[in-house]
Formats: C-alpha cells, sequence, structure tokens
C-alpha cells in the first residue's frame, strides 16, 4: 500500500509555516522527514489565495517535489449562506494529488 499524507483545512497559519519550513510542532516535523507525498488543501478566506503573503508560501512550496498545495474550491459561505464561500478541497481530490506529486523519498 502507498503511503501519502492529505491534510485539508490548511489554514492561512499552516500554510504559512508550511511554506517557510518551520518545524515546531509534531506534525511539521513529521512532514519535514517523511518521504511520502503531500497534499494541502488551503482554507482560506475570501482573497486568500491571491494575497501577497500566500503567494509567496504558494511559490516556496511548488518547489517542493514531494508537496502539492490545493486551491480553495467555491463551496457554500457560512457568512452569506450563498454558493460564494472559500472551502477546502476534496479528500478524493486531495489523495489524487498527493498520488500525482513525484516518487516518494524526494526529499525538501
Amino acid at each position: 500500500m502507498e503511503l501519502r499524507i492529505a491534510l485539508t483545512r490548511s489554514a492561512q497559519r499552516f500554510v504559512t509555516r508550511e511554506g517557510l519550513s518551520v518545524r515546531d510542532t509534531p506534525v511539521t516535523m513529521a512532514l519535514q522527514y517523511t518521504t511520502a507525498p503531500i497534499a494541502l488543501a488551503a482554507a482560506l478566506p475570501p482573497g486568500g489565495w491571491e494575497s501577497a503573503a500566500t503567494t509567496d508560501h504558494r511559490a516556496r512550496l511548488e518547489q517542493r517535489a514531494d508537496v502539492v498545495l490545493r486551491p480553495p474550491v467555491t463551496g457554500l459561505s457560512m457568512t452569506t449562506g450563498r454558493h460564494d464561500g472559500n472551502q477546502p478541497d476534496t479528500l478524493p481530490n486531495l489523495l489524487r494529488s498527493a498520488r500525482r506529486t513525484s516518487t516518494p523519498g524526494t526529499r525538501r
């Protein structure tokens, strides 16, 4: 069985810490030392994906062969009640993304 890591609902702080390679929690340390492909589903507020900070961290994460960051998808807004909110991508899509990253074992 192929090991893949999928983290859904990755908030701005988590994306930032992963982009900067901050390793100060058990989860961030595990991500540093695993050889498994990693897929993160961003859970950001409206405009968060396009913000200057997220754009910078996305560029850093794109340089890692074994990490993929999925953008938010349009979904039900808890604020407006309309279908215009940002939601993290679905787990099946996230797992497929992890499968498409490079060969496990590629170091960051």
